[in-house]
């Protein structure tokens, strides 16, 4: 359901489920510029897990060896804690370790060390559902918005959108998460009355990469 700009609710619901992907990059060696260890083909799974749900870590291309952690950057508890370095252990050939899951859907960032020393590395972990991870990206946070209520029933119209205030419990990175609060309208209906409102949380895995909407909810930080 969404609900009603100034008047009553009404309410909106996104599936969530996901399935793993690989996500890449990384190397053993040492970079020469920053003088800190480069993995070499590190793959790190799942890319895409289901939200509220416990993360089985498993980080491949990392020799056996050492002490290596891993962090999602921007993950939170519900207290508004920030989720500790995961210690990770050698298991059947990878690195391996299960993570609880983070209180607000979104990208988070992977960050890897390995004996105290960070690793040059780019992957991220999206906590939403797989079916939200298949939709069409676009280029901007707003054309999404205005694709997700384009396929609204009865031919609804964006009206307004806004970037929302984030409160202490969002520090996921913003440059691969947003939360939107838009109004909408049937077409053709321009009554201030019958306008409806929803929050959107939006992200996408890279910096590079398109936006989707992973979240409808009528009140922020909601399920």
């Amino acid at each position: 359901m969404a609900a009603r700009v100034g008047t009553g609710v009404r309410l909106a619901l996104l599936a969530a489920l996901a399935l793993p992907r690989v996500m890449a990059a990384a190397p053993d060696s040492l970079d020469k510029v920053s003088r800190r260890p480069v993995a070499r083909a590190i793959v790190v799974a799942p890319a895409v897990t289901a939200p509220r749900r416990p993360i089985h870590i498993v980080v491949h291309g990392l020799a056996p060896g050492g002490t290596v952690s891993l962090e999602l950057v921007g993950a939170t508890t519900r207290q508004a804690r920030p989720l500790p370095p995961l210690l990770l252990h050698f298991v059947a050939g990878a690195w391996r370790g299960v993570e609880p899951a983070p209180t607000l859907a979104g990208a988070y960032p992977v960050r890897i060390k390995r004996d105290g020393e960070r690793l040059a590395l780019n992957a991220a972990i999206c906590v939403f559902s797989f079916a939200a991870y298949r939709q069409h990206g676009f280029a901007t946070a707003a054309d999404a918005a205005r694709n997700w209520v384009s396929r609204l029933p009865r031919q609804s119209l964006l009206v307004a959108l806004r970037s929302w205030k984030r409160t202490a419990l969002d520090r996921r990175d913003r440059r691969l998460n947003k939360m939107l609060v838009i109004a909408y309208a049937r077409a053709h209906d321009s009554r201030l009355f019958d306008r409806l409102g929803i929050f959107l949380t939006l992200a996408r895995e890279r910096v590079s990469a398109r936006w989707r909407v992973i979240q409808a909810t009528v009140i922020p930080y909601g399920r």
